[in-house]
């Protein structure tokens, strides 16, 4: 068995191996500017994902509330509904306890997520609803705000009716010729 002991003809000269400085400048000014792309989508996406959560469970609660005003054939001072307290916290009045009257636990404060607030016109504004379901106050439409480092908006609107869309997800409407 033969052993080559020759070493292996390079056709670089001496000296250069690797990249050079400007190679690698380069390639990690890339790599920042890529990398702050992403960290601003995922900033704003988390963002994005409050708000939404946050009308989200503004709206639920909408329909806990009506559905609690329906199932107790709540009249008067018994009827569930939503009080807007400021412009990130709401209460919620309905039968929580499932005792069937609504007495002082059964009112529960909500915040909402880290830079998501109602619009500063909405702030007091109550939601009553009777025991068809029905807003009493008629067709109310608070909007939750974005701010920070994404702006956004979501509309939430409760109708006269009872029905509670999210950004305009209504009902198609029927147009008889």
């Amino acid at each position: 068995m033969h052993i080559n002991r020759k070493k292996a003809v390079s056709n670089r000269p001496l000296g250069q191996r690797g990249f050079t400085l400007l190679q690698a400048i380069v390639v990690v000014a890339l790599i920042s500017i890529i990398t702050a792309f992403g960290t601003v989508g995922v900033v704003k996406g988390r963002a994005y994902m409050r708000l939404a959560g946050s009308a989200r469970t503004f709206a639920g609660l909408a329909e806990k509330a009506r559905a609690d005003s329906v199932r107790r054939h709540a009249m008067g001072a018994a009827r569930s509904n939503m009080q807007l307290l400021t412009v990130t916290s709401y209460s919620v009045t309905m039968d929580f306890d499932t005792n069937g009257v609504i007495d002082g636990s059964d009112t529960q404060t909500f915040n909402l997520d880290t830079n998501v607030s109602f619009d500063p016109n909405f702030v007091g504004t109550s939601i009553t609803f009777d025991w068809r379901g029905r807003s009493v106050t008629g067709q109310v439409t608070p909007v939750l705000v974005l701010s920070g480092p994404a702006t956004g908006r979501a509309l939430i609107t409760i109708s006269g009716s009872g029905d509670i869309t999210m950004d305009g997800e209504g009902f198609p409407r029927r147009f008889d010729s």
